[in-house]
Order: structure tokens, then C-alpha cells, then sequence
């Protein structure tokens, strides 16, 4: 820092000069307050030495009322200048005012909108976690009950005085009136091609189920691909996605559960159509043996042909049941990958905030510009603070219309049912 000298030289009754050297600091933002402290501090380094050196009493009232006088005047100086404000700096203090009062509005409406982001994908996600957790639950619930179809078509348990039909008992006791009917097909050859006929449409009704047995296993093939692609976008998820990967596995299990079911309901229906097929040789060629004795067995064919009807019956209820239940599971599928788009919405949701970011970024760029721009002189108002103080106003005024333009929002959804994303 630069420093001027200040030397008072006093002088005794004998003549003899005595020098004191006063260093004072020399600033050039402050120069004038300082030249205005100089006398008062000089004479008041001065009154000392007059005093010391028993200078005429006169000389010492003089040094004492001109120092008294001038610390009173500088006090007074200091004082008017506090009050004076000419209209540059008043101007000056009212831009600073407003720039910062845009500043804060600018800086509160883009926290605003970042925040408004947020909320706007948290619950996106939320809705999209449910809607998963809906067509999962739905999914397994109607493959339960796709399995128990199948398995009372298969095999339904109950007794001769109740509704339901089983197979098994129902071929033992065909075989055994069979044993029976060997001396009597001649007499019931005619209901014998009737029963024939009845038992082919058995056989197809048991293709139909075969093909819809392949309808189930395509059915878990979906659902194993679905928990696949849960799978993938838990991943891609990070953190977030932990709990979809246990989903994607409780679905994997449950698809390979369901292929596993399909092949045993498979391999039983198999069973009955060889069954089946082993009656019907067996009813065509007994009906060739004994044509005088079929008269006697046609009871017993009526009785069989009764519990066929039952069976086809029960056979259509369950294909009914199990048609029902695919199309159910169809609707769960596409509810489900409907739903699994959540991330792609959640990210393009969270981009538009980077918007907000940047606005930010450059709401404190010209927050720093002008703060450095205030303590650079010092707090002194000079022609360059004004047009420097003119230009961030002016840049100001220029981005106001830019931040003032709502963001582009690649989302526009509150929700998971409606709305449209971007794609890449």
C-alpha cells in the first residue's frame, strides 16, 4: 500500500527545531477522506510537543481551539457525506435493488419447476409400480385358476350320487363292463357304432384341449419373456429397480411352474385319448363278434353314452373356463408391458429438469458477475460501476425472455394412463 509522509516541525523558546514524522496511508479510493484527516491529526500530533517543550501558552490555546475545530469539521464532513447521495448512486442503489429482486424471482420459479419435475415423476413411478404389481397378482391368480380347470377336467373328484365326473373311475368301469359285453356285442351292435361315433367326438373334443394346452404354453412363454424383460429394465433401473428384479423372478418361477403343469396336464390327456382310443378298438371289435346278443347290453351302452355326454359336458365348461381365463391373462400381459414403459417416462420426465439446472447455473453466473462487480472499486461509485452495472442489467433483460418461456417437457403425462413419450 502507498503511504505519505506528514512532518511537523516545532520549534522551544530557545530556537531549538524538534521534527515528528507521521506516516498516513495513501489510497486512492480513499484519498479525500484522508486529506480532510490530515490537519486534525497533524495538530493533534502537534499539541503535545507544544506542551512538552512549554511553548507560550497562546500558542498552545491557539494549537488546541484549531484542532478542536478541526476534528469538528471533519466529524461534520463525515456526517454530510452520509446524508448526501447524489442521483447516480441513489440510481445506482435502486438498479442493485432490483436486479437482486429479479434475480430471487427468477432463481424461486425455476426451484419451483424443478420441483414440480420431480413430484411429476415420483409419481409416475408410483403408478407404473402398481399398475405392475396389478397385472402380476391378476396373472398369477388366473393361471390358478386356469390350472384348477384343467385339473377338474382331468381328473374331478366325486362320488357315484354327486355332479362331477372322474375319468379314472370312469374307465375302470368301462373295462370291466366290457369283460361283460364280450358274450353280448352281437345283441347291442347297433348302439356299439353309435358309441363308436360319440367316442370319436370325445377324441376331438381332446384334440381341442390339446390345443389349447399349446395356447398355455405359448401363454408361459409370454410370461417368461415378460419376467425376462423385467428383468432388464430392473437392471437398467440400478437401485431403484431391486424389487422389479424379485418380481421378474417370481414371474419366471411361476411361467416355468406353468410349463411344467401344461406338460403333465399334457401328458395326462395323452393317457385318456390312448384310453379312449383303447375303448373304442375294443367296443369295435366286440360289436363284430356278437351281433345276436347286443340287445341285452343296451343298458349298459345307454349308461356309458350318459356318462360320455358328462364328460363332454364337463370337457366344454372347462374349455369355456380356460378360454376365459386366457383372455384375461392377455389383457394382464398388456397392462403389464404397458406399465414396464415407466422408465423410459421417468428419464425423459427428469431431463426437462437439466433445463431448470442450466437457467440456474446462469441465474448464479450473473449473481457472482455482479458481486464481483460490487467489492471490485471498493464500494466507490464511479462512471465504470455505472455502465458495468448497465450491461448485467441489459443482459438481464435479454435472458428474461428466454427464462420466461415455460420449458419444453418431452412428457407431458401426470399419469400412467394416457399420454404419449418420445422416442429415440
Amino acid at each position: 500500500m502507498a503511504c505519505s509522509d506528514v512532518v511537523i516541525v516545532a520549534k522551544d523558546k530557545g530556537g531549538t527545531a524538534d521534527t515528528a514524522t507521521v506516516t498516513l496511508p495513501r489510497t486512492p479510493m480513499y484519498s479525500r477522506p484522508l486529506i480532510r484527516l490530515a490537519a486534525p491529526l497533524a495538530l493533534t500530533l502537534l499539541f503535545p510537543f507544544a506542551v512538552g517543550f512549554d511553548w507560550p501558552a497562546s500558542v498552545r490555546w491557539a494549537i488546541l481551539v484549531t484542532m478542536t475545530l478541526s476534528w469538528l469539521g471533519f466529524a461534520a464532513w463525515v456526517t454530510y457525506s452520509q446524508f448526501r447521495r447524489n442521483p447516480d448512486q441513489i440510481r445506482i442503489l435502486r438498479e442493485q435493488d432490483q436486479l437482486l429482486n429479479e434475480l430471487r424471482t427468477f432463481v424461486s420459479n425455476e426451484v419451483d419447476g424443478s420441483r414440480s419435475e420431480v413430484e411429476r415423476a415420483r409419481e409416475l413411478i408410483r403408478q407404473a409400480v402398481s399398475g405392475l404389481g396389478g397385472s402380476f397378482e391378476s396373472m398369477n391368480r388366473k393361471s390358478r385358476q386356469q390350472s384348477q380347470a384343467l385339473a377338474r377336467i382331468v381328473d374331478r373328484a366325486g362320488d357315484d350320487g354327486s355332479a362331477g365326473v372322474d375319468v379314472a373311475r370312469f374307465a375302470q368301469h368301462a373295462s370291466s363292463r366290457m369283460e361283460q359285453l364280450v358274450e353280448a356285442l352281437e345283441q347291442v351292435s347297433g348302439q356299439s357304432t353309435n358309441t363308436v361315433h360319440h367316442i370319436d367326438e370325445m377324441a376331438q373334443h381332446l384334440d381341442g384341449i390339446f390345443a389349447l394346452l399349446e395356447d398355455v404354453k405359448s401363454i408361459a412363454d409370454q410370461t417368461n419373456l415378460l419376467a425376462l424383460n423385467a428383468a432388464i429394465e430392473a437392471a437398467r433401473a440400478g437401485e431403484a429397480g431391486r424389487g422389479f428384479a424379485v418380481v421378474a423372478d417370481e414371474v419366471r418361477n411361476l411361467s416355468e411352474r406353468s410349463t411344467t403343469f401344461n406338460e403333465q396336464i399334457r401328458k395326462l390327456a395323452h393317457s385318456s385319448k390312448e384310453s379312449i382310443a383303447k375303448v373304442r378298438e375294443t367296443v369295435s371289435q366286440l360289436a363284430s363278434r356278437h351281433m345276436d346278443r347286443s340287445r341285452e347290453a343296451r343298458h349298459e351302452s345307454a349308461a356309458m353314452l350318459e356318462n360320455v355326454a358328462q364328460i363332454n359336458a364337463s370337457l366344454g365348461d372347462g374349455m369355456r373356463e380356460i378360454s376365459e381365463c386366457a383372455r384375461s391373462i392377455d389383457g394382464s400381459v398388456a397392462e403389464a408391458v404397458r406399465a414396464l414403459q415407466f422408465e423410459d417416462i421417468a428419464t425423459q420426465t427428469l431431463s426437462g429438469i437439466h433445463t431448470h439446472l442450466d437457467r440456474l447455473t446462469a441465474i448464479n453466473r450473473e449473481a457472482t458477475a455482479l458481486q464481483e462487480l460490487l467489492h471490485r472499486n471498493g464500494g466507490v461509485y464511479d462512471s465504470d460501476l455505472v455502465a458495468s452495472l448497465a450491461k448485467v442489467s441489459s443482459r438481464l433483460r435479454d435472458m428474461r425472455v428466454e427464462w420466461e418461456r415455460p420449458p419444453h417437457k418431452p412428457v407431458a403425462q401426470q399419469g400412467m394412463g394416457a399420454g404419449t413419450v418420445e422416442l429415440f
